[in-house]
């Protein structure tokens, strides 16, 4: 019988060619769409959001990560703790546990006096809020305040779309008092009179009303200022507030005047300053906000009256967090990025903001580095020490306040040891607070 003669190469080849020369018409059509900002570019860049959500909801790890110090203990606890020079008082941190995140109090070795719970999908039983609601296990608690009776206020945040969970206050024995379901995250400011002032944001599909150079799919970050019963009292625009500062953007503009990320000013701190407090900002009034934007590297002082900035403070450090007004006129900053990657490359600054300079630093090249890509704070405490929380690392270090700092105090959220290695949990919120000021705590 004979045998069929073979195809010509050429046929083989041609259908082959065919598709691929049809998927780099597409790609090259994909690519010249994100460069226009024309059809289908705004569609596909809401599917890759919608793709994100889902990965980030159903299967992002947990916040825990492996600890690179030799000093990394076996189990949670303090493995500093100099009596002498320490502040006194107990820690109220905001952790990362073997079940999700918790509040939890310590001593000054580091053993936990009382705890509070707190789930997402326990607290908000429906979430219209929230367009892809992530696992409890991922989503952590950041921004937190404990106060004196034993509440705490806080967000949700992570994981879910948008990843601003919501704001929720509860009680000493965790029970909701009342809950926000609005996509509040980063940080909680608690004022002198008791109100609550929160970064939010608002998920645009279609630009922004008065930016026509945003186009969809963006983040518009709001404060909010919420009532201690959990009611919004204001609502201030922070690209409303940079109307007046046209070149703050530059740096994430392309040479068409867009945006380029769906996240322009990442919003992750607000303090308002108190009267108190004011004098020593004779260029700011009682009640001016100073707002953190991650993602031009810049700190933003907006007035309490009118909404709009008036001031800047950058080129200082670099992917910064939790910018601090201090008494005696300066501003304390976590730098994530901005510091020596031989020392781990994090750092802590005090800047006086009339001359731009930095008077003080924690750097860790004395021997202690630390390194906390994302997140992380610092508390000036009553005796001078800086209380530092390095987040990623599961670290919290209170540190002299000298030229040549020393650390006094060291705590450890450890989860346990994964293929042989020990595993921190991830910190977002240290805070001291003294036994004698807390009504719930036995003495």
């Amino acid at each position: 019988m004979p045998q069929p003669s073979p195809r010509p190469l050429a046929d083989v080849l041609a259908p082959a060619l065919f598709f691929l020369g049809l998927l780099l018409l597409v790609f090259g059509l994909g690519m010249l769409s994100a460069y226009a900002k024309v059809f289908p570019y705004p569609y596909i860049a809401r599917a890759e959001s919608s793709a994100r959500a889902v990965w980030n909801a159903y299967f992002d790890d947990p916040p825990f990560d492996l600890k690179g110090w030799d000093q990394t203990p076996a189990e949670s606890g303090a493995v500093v703790h100099d009596r002498a020079r320490v502040a006194p008082g107990l820690t109220f941190l905001a952790a990362y546990a073997a079940d999700g995140f918790e509040g939890r109090l310590v001593d000054g070795e580091g053993k936990t006096v009382h705890r509070w719970h707190a789930r997402f999908s326990e607290v908000f039983k429906e979430a219209p809020h929230l367009r892809w609601q992530a696992r409890d296990i991922v989503i952590a608690w950041h921004g937190v305040h404990l106060f004196p009776n034993g509440d705490v206020v806080f967000n949700f945040q992570d994981a879910s779309f948008p990843y601003g969970g919501g704001l929720v206050r509860i009680d000493r024995d965790s029970k909701v008092l009342w809950t926000l379901p609005r996509n509040t995250h980063h940080d909680v400011f608690v004022d002198d009179q008791g109100m609550i002032w929160v970064p939010a944001q608002r998920y645009h599909d279609d630009g922004v009303e008065g930016f026509p150079d945003l186009k969809g799919g963006y983040y518009e970050d709001l404060v909010l200022k919420v009532s201690p019963k959990g009611e919004v009292l204001r609502e201030i625009s922070v690209l409303n507030a940079l109307k007046d500062l046209p070149g703050l953007l530059n740096v994430n503009y392309n040479d068409r005047l867009e945006v380029e990320q769906e996240d322009p000013t990442h919003l992750n701190n607000v303090e308002v300053l108190q009267p108190r407090m004011a004098a020593a900002f004779p260029w700011l009034k009682p009640g001016d906000l100073m707002v953190s934007l991650r993602n031009v590297n810049a700190l933003v002082f907006i007035d309490g009256a009118t909404g709009r900035a008036k001031g800047t403070l950058q080129s200082l450090f670099v992917r910064q967090h939790d910018p601090d007004f201090l008494p005696n006129g300066h501003i304390m900053v976590f730098d994530n990025r901005g510091g020596d990657p031989t020392c781990g490359g994090s750092r802590v600054l005090e800047i006086d903001p009339a001359s731009e300079k930095t008077v003080w630093s924690f750097d860790g090249c004395g021997g202690e580095p630390f390194f906390s890509e994302t997140r992380g704070e610092q508390e000036v405490l009553e005796n001078g020490n800086v209380l530092i929380t390095e987040s990623k690392g599961g670290r919290v270090l209170e540190v002299t306040h000298d030229p040549k700092p020393e650390v006094v105090w060291e705590y450890y959220n450890v989860l346990g040891k994964v293929d042989g290695k020990p595993r921190v949990g991830l910190i977002t919120h240290a805070q001291r607070v003294r036994p004698e000021t807390l009504a719930f705590v036995d003495r």
